[in-house]
């Protein structure tokens, strides 16, 4: 995301993808995009001091510029249905196209993925 100022909206859609309708406090009108709140988004400054190795480390060079530093798990069981929270700890040192992680669980022949973008302006 490149540095700049932004409005932080929120909307729900049905399965379907019809947008619900909501209204806040102090909203004269009902609308589908509610407004949470103005975020600024600025470039970091030097750079970053490391941060401490999450549990695993891995060390990981994906390509130029981006090394899967460490990974993370609070409990290696998981609920039918229930989120899952796996940190991850990139390091970043050359601008980077937009990416897609993707996560794959697998036993015997049954593999789910599931995938999710990274960010589109990465910096060095």
């Amino acid at each position: 995301m490149p540095p700049g100022d932004y409005r932080l909206h929120i909307n729900w859609l049905t399965q379907e993808g019809t947008a619900l309708i909501g209204r806040t406090g102090s909203d004269s009108a009902e609308q589908t995009n509610l407004t949470l709140m103005d975020v600024r988004v600025t470039p970091p400054g030097s750079p970053a001091p490391a941060a401490a190795p999450l549990a695993r480390s891995l060390n990981a060079t994906l390509r130029d510029g981006l090394i899967l530093r460490s990974v993370a798990f609070s409990d290696t069981v998981a609920r039918v249905g229930a989120a899952v929270e796996i940190p991850l700890q990139w390091q970043v040192t050359a601008a980077q196209p937009e990416l897609i992680v993707k996560l794959l669980l697998e036993r015997d022949q049954q593999k789910i993925a599931v995938d999710q973008p990274l960010g589109a302006a990465w910096y060095p």
